[in-house]
């Protein structure tokens, strides 16, 4: 075993690791480094502990009798303070993130201007992001440049999307021109109906855009409630927009309430992404009840896509057919079933060489190894062959390499044919 991955192991076993550093007093900077780029192999108070980041572990904890055993003993000495054991360079950090309110104000307290000297690392942004009301406002009433520093309205989204409704209706009374119309349609499509409802009420005055274009992320997400909801109250209603992006993602629940809810109808960008995208009982649905067709890239698309089931139902019920590029791409991305379902019913048939090719190249050999079983390939071995090897594919070369051979075994025993043909008839001629 490497040296690499011992030491790995060794670093990413937390008994381990416990038991080595209780004999050490604090840990190499480089340690700590390793520890922050890997937090994912430990929970976060495991990390800590490893690190020797103690003021990490008080905050973490709630302690505040630890922050001052631990700020006591480093007023002892220069060496206690030297120590990354008990260094408070990132303790604001810690408390801002995990919400520990009393932890901030005590940090504040004890180190005068720490609060507002930070204030560019925005504080208060993260502290709105993690959900931590509290710390939201103890900030917002201490800081004194955190107003014009640490919170714009881009940083709210994040806070939408997280579903934090009390954070953002305190961030409403502190700042409400932070609140602008773009937020709504970041709610809809997050699909928090009271958030959604929150924003629409103090938003109401603005631009009737943004509403129809929550309407539209609500519904291309499939959050039926919060359709529900702007379908009552949003006077600009919504566009075609609003059933063909349902109908894109699957959301036949959606599609099913806007067709019979509303009047506004899709296009045909409805069916050819639901075809796309696999979703069968939305075409199926689409095709029942509505009236705007398709186009050929719904069944090239779900050719490419291998929706096997889609392309045999576009077949069977529609009319719009498909392009040659159909079964060329359904062969470029290895749908073996979509590539034979279309070679038996002729569909495509004119790119047959660019199909073998495609698939070649990017090492299906199973599409290879069908069609060359399936369609006259000729010459297009050699095109087949050239591809495979530019993107060595070892096992594609050594079957198209003895393809070839037979296919000049052939044509040699043909060519031998057509001579012997000759002589015969020339000996007939020489006899009469």
């Amino acid at each position: 075993m490497a040296t690499a991955d011992i030491c790995q192991r060794v670093l990413g076993d937390f008994a381990l690791w416990d038991l080595i550093t209780s004999f050490q007093a604090g840990l190499p900077w480089r340690v700590y480094d390793y520890y922050r780029a890997h937090r994912s192999v430990w929970d976060d108070s495991e990390v800590l502990l490893a690190c020797g980041a103690l003021v990490g572990i008080a905050i973490a904890r709630d302690d505040q009798v630890m922050l001052e055993q631990i700020d006591a003993l480093r007023k002892q000495s220069q060496y206690y303070q030297s120590l990354s054991v008990l260094s408070f360079d990132a303790a604001l950090d810690v408390a801002v993130t995990t919400g520990s309110v009393r932890a901030v104000e005590w940090l504040h307290n004890r180190f005068g201007s720490t609060v507002n000297e930070c204030a560019d690392r925005l504080y208060l942004r993260d502290a709105a992001v993690e959900g931590h009301k509290d710390v939201v406002e103890w900030l917002a009433k201490h800081c004194e440049i955190c107003e014009a520093k640490s919170l714009k309205p881009e940083h709210l989204d994040q806070v939408v999307t997280r579903g934090h409704h009390d954070v953002l209706e305190f961030l409403h009374s502190y700042r409400p021109d932070l609140f602008q119309p773009q937020l709504l349609p970041v709610a809809a499509k997050a699909g928090d109906l009271s958030i959604t409802q929150f924003l629409h009420e103090i938003l109401s005055g603005s631009d009737h855009s943004s509403c129809v274009d929550a309407f539209h992320a609500a519904a291309g997400a499939g959050h039926l409630p919060v359709v529900e909801y702007f379908h009552t109250v949003c006077p600009a209603g919504c566009t075609t927009k609003a059933i063909d992006d349902a109908a894109a993602h699957g959301h036949l629940d959606v599609l099913t309430f806007l067709h019979e809810h509303r009047h506004e109808g899709c296009t045909r960008d409805a069916m050819d992404f639901a075809a796309s995208h696999g979703h069968l009982d939305v075409v199926q649905f689409l095709h029942a009840h509505r009236q705007e067709g398709c186009t050929v890239y719904a069944m090239d698309s779900a050719a490419k896509h291998g929706h096997v089931d889609v392309v045999a139902f576009l077949h069977s019920h529609r009319s719009e057919g498909c392009s040659s590029w159909a079964l060329a791409e359904a062969a470029e991305f290895g749908h073996l079933e979509v590539v034979a379902f279309l070679h038996q019913r002729r569909l495509g048939i004119t790119w047959e060489n660019s199909a073998l090719y495609r698939a070649a190249r990017d090492g299906h050999f199973p599409v290879v190894k069908y069609l060359c079983e399936n369609i006259s390939v000729g010459d297009r071995l050699f095109d087949a062959l050239r591809g495979a090897k530019s993107s060595g594919r070892s096992q594609i070369v050594q079957y198209l390499s003895h393809q070839i051979q037979l296919l000049m075994e052939r044509k040699d025993q043909e060519q031998r044919e057509k001579l012997r043909r000759r002589k015969h008839a020339k000996g007939k001629k020489k006899h009469r």
